[in-house]
């Protein structure tokens, strides 16, 4: 009871404010406040250290939760510890509340940066860190409360009840660790403070569960519920005092009960949090109870709930129960004015909607009327609508208020002329619209463009949703064909564009009330207003000067200027315009939204004045999910009489030439690209108008860092379209998008939308995604379209797209000055169609590593149709080994012949079962038979197949549920991000605690985890195993246990092909190759050391070079007496090397004195004694130059070389 006796019996006297206490005294540095705490307090500054720091911070440096901290910044960490560790210690022995107030203050300045304080106060401290120093445990536990409850009871920190859920967490810990009799003394320190949330904290500790549990030590005191109800009704009763309230003991814990624990009832509890949102308040009859039983009392009710709530803020997943509540609580009743003012009075943080939209706003609606212009409560209801929620409904009031006022006429002009409202700091010039505050539907902004445009006619092009430092611009319109950024001072930037018009009106901000935010700085709520000359002049004489002199003569005002001339009103000229345009028909040519578009796009195109009908009804396409019947019908007969094939072919180069822009995912522009998707698949899909869709959502899931999808919204439109095609085509779009995109989120999606197509299909999943790929009117290897006399052919050759004109049977030398001349539109539409076409060809061969990955299998008749004979895909297969598993045979694919290893034609028939051909399933001698054929007769393969990196595994290791063969290494965490998420996996920083990269393999259903000891402080982390589980389990947390599988249940081909991505991870990330990382730690560094020396070389990639460099000694006349291990031997005429085949690195042989050459890797790439089957292992070229430049040594010229080589002899 030390601590608490000194803690509990010493009178510290009243605190003074946070204000008081930093005017008191200039800031103080964290340490001399310590230290001065010390001095005062009469302890051993090094008693503390040997008998308290020193054996606390050997506990955390052994810690599972804190070594790694120790063992990455051992520096930074025993600095941090000393910090936080003093100021428990001083709490504990001393708890003296005026030093730790002006450490709290320290802490929180913005300018101080050691936050570890703080945050080892808030942090949970487990006793297992302890196992047998239980007294330094319970002194940080208490010393800890200690400071938590100060800190929360001092600073105002408890509005929340998740907030106060810590001081009942504390007191836990304090019974918990000292036994019950310590309860009573908190308690009495809690009940001796004065704060607004007193009463909230000992109901919360009565409905706490673990001091009512029998099996607890609490249970003890038997008085427990009567000295806390004692408490409760004294703490109302000051709080009643202090603030005004009219609570009552008994009405809070029944709004308690009834109200505030709705969470606990099984209903709740068993409804996923997702789907909470659709429960009712009827589904909770206690609630409903309640509501009934305090008929005629809403007033009491209310303040009740709101005091209990503090309705700053409600989390989401309970927003729909109040929101309910209090309609059913209000409902048709009316409260005095005199309640409302002190309901706003009381609660003046409060900045809930769901409180402002359900009980504000329409108690104060049914009393609007009576409310005076000048009073208090009109005051409070202006800063509710201008300040704190800014809405429709708000404004609704605000006029109501004002059409009732005795002023009405001055008011009504100069206050809601217009619907706009912003606010403004006058002092620095800043007038701002508040454009962006409606949850991306940006209506006030439009609305504001709408009444602009009456005056200059202008389109709203863009919004900006994301800041950025770089762009200050809030948004995008174009007036005149001219693009105009308009940044966050809207009312600036729009009176500059009237001046340099010439227009007669100009936007004026009208001040409403003056407010003041965090900066200190004063802004006004105002409401703009388009006024002329006369109106302007009306409204600073008698409006702002005798109202708001203080801002009377700003810039804005005083600078103002309205050209010579008499104009009507803004509201009596818009009604005249709005009238004219009802009367005027509207059309795509004179659509101020769209003239902007038919000059840079429309009237780019070859059918340009056939486009206006088009787009006539384009812009008047409705809808969200399915078109208008009528307008889609309209639409199909326009584009049959455009002609069908032309349209899309026009429409390719018209989306592909605009969709890079922002445009067209904002407002009228988004409706009518859905229109033109709908034009897509609606009616006799085909491939051309289905990759057009392809480019929307692959444009639409552009990531933007920071942000996510350009339009998820419009990518997700364009994905379900494709699904709703039916089309074949349309899947095998998906699919090319699936197995093209490193997009984690985009990949989720297509798999979505793929499974959707699934299930609506009767054909096997595997099937499908063959059948569906698109030939895009190829015949053979060619595609051959006709202009005039000449014709154009598009040709896969030497797994290249090329395109060749031809005049006859003449071969043009590119596109001939005819055409050029003749039809400029048309070659742009051909350029771009090949365009596509070289896009899906080469995206195309990405399907070839997911016939391993997924293990795929044909029978023969479909591996014929829709493999061997796709006309796009054959240029990929060509050179490419397959097996027939019915057979036991392995044949190469060459031209429109299928021959086996001794160059025989080899028979399919219709039984057969096709797979693609890999290494790790070929025993030693056949592999080797074909990598010298491909070798050889120089057979390119578009994928590296027979010098494939491959990965067997043992009888034992594939009995194991994990394999440690990729343990050991330290990867550097952000480049391993960047690789792996490249390369299609996940290893993100949203995993504050356990993280790893990890890929979900869908056809199998599997997920495989490359483990690592991740921590998000490192720039380095160790390598551990790496296992398979079954389903999906990318999603990764602490608590969660995965279920690995035996790694014999993987297909060897799937096995092999993560191995290769986790060794290319090892290969490109490895701190062995960054020696500034390496040099931080001792383990690093002896890291690097090995793998220098070839400890962790001996990969499969290394075997591979070593296979085909055995073949190329020969040939390129190599002084190689062979290989030593992981080695190639080299001798030169000065000394003997061998040369690392996983690394690269050279060694003189006999030292292993590392060699640092880079010699150049271009000569051996251009040797034609060197034409390899692949061109993607920088690695192998280096060694095979560096093993040419050391068998000449002694034609090197550098003489430190040379002393280097010869010293070692």
């Amino acid at each position: 009871m030390k601590f608490f006796g000194r803690f509990f019996l010493n009178n510290l006297g009243v605190i003074k404010s946070n204000k008081e206490a930093e005017n008191e005294e200039a800031k103080q540095d964290y340490r001399d406040l310590i230290l001065d705490w010390f001095n005062q307090s009469g302890l051993s500054l090094t008693e503390f250290e040997t008998d308290f720091l020193e054996p606390t911070i050997e506990l955390y440096r052994t810690s599972k939760r804190t070594s790694h901290y120790f063992a990455v910044k051992p520096e930074e960490a025993q600095s941090n510890y000393f910090d936080a560790l003093s100021l428990v210690y001083l709490a504990f022995h001393d708890p003296n509340e005026s030093f730790f107030q002006k450490i709290m203050i320290c802490l929180d300045d913005p300018e101080n940066k050691n936050k570890f304080p703080k945050e080892f106060l808030s942090r949970r401290h487990y006793k297992s860190d302890f196992p047998e120093h239980l007294p330094i445990w319970r002194t940080i536990l208490q010393a800890c409360g200690f400071l938590e409850i100060f800190n929360a009871l001092t600073f105002k920190k408890l509005r929340s009840r998740e907030r106060r859920s810590h001081i009942e967490r504390v007191l836990r810990e304090a019974v918990y660790s000292n036994g019950p009799e310590v309860l009573k003394a908190w308690l009495d320190y809690i009940d001796n403070r004065a704060f607004y949330e007193k009463p909230q904290i000992y109901l919360d500790l009565l409905s706490n569960a673990y001091f009512q549990n029998p099996a607890q030590p609490i249970a003890a005191s038997a008085d427990l519920d009567q000295y806390l109800m004692q408490l409760i009704e004294k703490a109302v009763e000051e709080h009643n005092s202090r603030e005004g309230f009219r609570l009552h003991t008994t009405i809070l814990r029944e709004v308690q009960e009834s109200f505030l624990e709705f969470q606990q009832e099984e209903i709740f509890r068993n409804t996923p949090s997702q789907k909470r949102r659709f429960l009712k308040v009827w589904d909770f009859p206690k609630a409903v109870a309640a509501v009934e039983h305090y008929t005629g009392r809403v007033e009491t009710l209310l303040e009740h709930i709101m005091y209990l709530t503090n309705p700053g803020y409600y989390f989401r997943d309970v927003e729909w129960f109040y929101r309910e509540l209090f309609q059913m609580i209000i409902d048709d009743h009316r409260v005095s004015k005199k309640w409302m003012n002190d309901l706003l009075h009381w609660f003046p943080d409060c900045l809930s909607s769901v409180v402002i939209e359900n009980v504000h706003l329409p108690l104060l609606q049914k009393i609007a009327p009576d409310i005076r212009m000048g009073t208090e409560l009109h005051s409070k209801v202006e800063e509710l609508v201008f300040v704190k929620h800014f809405s429709k409904a708000g404004i609704e009031l605000i006029k109501t208020i004002y059409r009732a006022a005795p002023e009405k006429d001055l008011i009504l002009a100069h206050k809601i002329q217009t619907p706009h409202f912003g606010n403004s700091d006058f002092k620095y010039g800043y007038h701002n619209l508040n454009w962006n505050s409606d949850k991306g539907n940006y209506t006030k902004l439009k609305a504001f463009i709408a009444d602009f445009s009456l005056i200059v006619p202008t389109a709203l092009k863009r919004v900006v949703s994301a800041y950025s430092v770089d762009d200050m611009t809030a948004f995008q319109i174009n007036i005149d064909g001219e693009n105009i950024n308009i940044n966050s001072a809207v009312v600036e930037n729009f009176n500059e564009i009237l001046e340099e018009k010439q227009r007669a009106y100009r936007i004026i901000p009208i001040p409403l009330l003056p407010y003041t935010l965090r900066d200190s700085r004063e802004y006004y709520a105002t409401a703009i207003s388009f006024l002329n000359a006369e109106e302007f002049n009306f409204f600073r004489n008698n409006y702002l000067e005798p109202h708001f002199p203080e801002i009377s003569d700003c810039r804005i005002y005083r600078e103002m200027s309205f050209p010579d001339g008499s104009v009507p009103s803004f509201l009596e000229f818009r009604q005249a315009a709005q009238a004219k345009r009802r009367q005027t028909k509207s059309s795509f040519e004179k659509n101020v939204n769209w003239q902007w578009f038919k000059q840079d796009h429309i009237d780019q195109l070859s059918g340009k004045e056939k486009w206006y009908p088009l787009m006539d009804l384009l812009i008047t396409c409705k809808g969200s999910k399915t078109p208008q019947k009528k307008w889609m019908e309209q639409m199909n007969k326009a584009i049959d009489d455009f002609g069908r094939d032309q349209y899309f072919k026009e429409l390719t180069v018209l989306i592909t030439d605009s969709i890079r822009k922002d445009f067209w995912f904002f407002d009228v522009y988004a409706q009518a690209l859905r229109g033109i998707v709908w034009t897509c698949t609606r009616q006799n899909p085909n491939d051309v108008s289905l990759n057009i869709v392809r480019t929307i959502a692959e444009s639409s899931y552009t990531k933007i860092s920071g942000v996510g999808p350009r339009s998820g919204r419009m990518g997700n439109f364009a994905l379900q379209e494709l699904v709703n095609s039916g089309s074949e085509t349309a899947f095998g779009i998906l699919n090319i998008m699936r197995n093209k995109t490193k997009y984690q989120r985009f990949i989720r999606v297509l798999d979505k939308y793929m499974e959707k197509f699934k299930e609506a299909s009767d054909i096997p999943d595997e099937l499908l995604a063959d059948r569906s790929i698109p030939h895009l009117g190829f015949e053979g290897c060619t595609k051959t379209i006709q202009v005039e006399d000449y014709r154009v052919v598009f040709e896969l050759k030497n797994q290249k797209l090329v395109k060749n004109w031809y005049l006859g049977d003449r071969k043009q030398r590119g596109t001939p000055a005819a055409i050029k001349e003749q039809f400029p539109a048309l070659e742009k539409e051909i350029a771009l169609e090949f365009k596509h076409t070289n896009a899906l060809v080469k995206d195309l061969k990405h399907r070839l590593k997911t016939y391993w990955l997924y293990d795929r299998k044909w029978s023969a008749p479909d591996w014929e149709q829709y493999i061997l004979a796709h006309p796009l895909l054959h240029m990929w297969i060509e050179g490419m080994i397959w097996c027939n598993e019915t057979q036991d045979k392995r044949f190469l694919v060459l031209g429109d012949q299928k021959i086996d290893l001794h160059g025989q034609a080899v028979t399919v028939e219709k039984t057969d079962v096709i797979s693609f051909w890999h290494p790790v399933e070929a025993a030693s001698a056949e592999l080797t038979a074909w990598q010298q054929k491909i070798l050889e007769e120089k057979i390119p393969q578009a994928e590296r197949q027979a010098y494939r990196e491959h990965y067997p595994f043992s009888d034992r290791e594939l009995s194991l549920t994990a394999t440690p063969r990729f343990a050991g290494h330290f990867l550097e965490v952000r480049k391993l991000m960047a690789i792996a998420n490249a390369a299609g996996w996940i290893f993100t920083y949203v995993h504050e605690d356990v993280n790893w990269p990890r890929v979900f393999i869908k056809d199998l259903n599997l997920t495989a985890h490359f483990k690592c000891d991740y921590s998000r402080l490192d720039y380095a982390i160790p390598t551990q195993e790496l296992f398979f589980t079954e389903g999906d389990t990318r999603k990764i947390t602490y608590g969660k246990k995965l279920e690995a599988i035996p790694l014999s249940r993987v297909p060897a081909k799937t096995r092999s092909e993560i191995c290769r991505d986790i060794d290319l991870f090892i290969a490109t990330t490895s701190v062995a190759m960054n020696p500034a990382l390496a040099e931080k730690e001792p383990s690093l560094g002896n890291y690097r050391d090995d793998f220098h020396k070839g400890r962790f070389s001996d990969n499969a990639g290394a075997a591979v070079r070593k296979q085909l460099i055995a073949q190329l000694i020969p040939r390129l006349g190599l002084n190689s007496p062979g290989f030593e291990g992981n080695y190639l031997l080299v001798d030169g005429k000065l000394n003997q090397y061998r040369i690392n085949l996983g690394s690269g690195f050279a060694q003189i042989r006999q030292s292993q004195q590392h060699l640092n050459l880079m010699p150049d890797i271009q000569s051996v790439r251009k040797d034609r004694r060197v034409q390899l089957p692949f061109k993607d292992d920088d690695t192998l070229y280096l060694i095979l130059a560096k093993a040419l430049f050391l068998q000449r040594d002694d034609a090197v010229a550098d003489p430190a070389f040379k002393t280097l080589v010869t010293g070692n002899n």
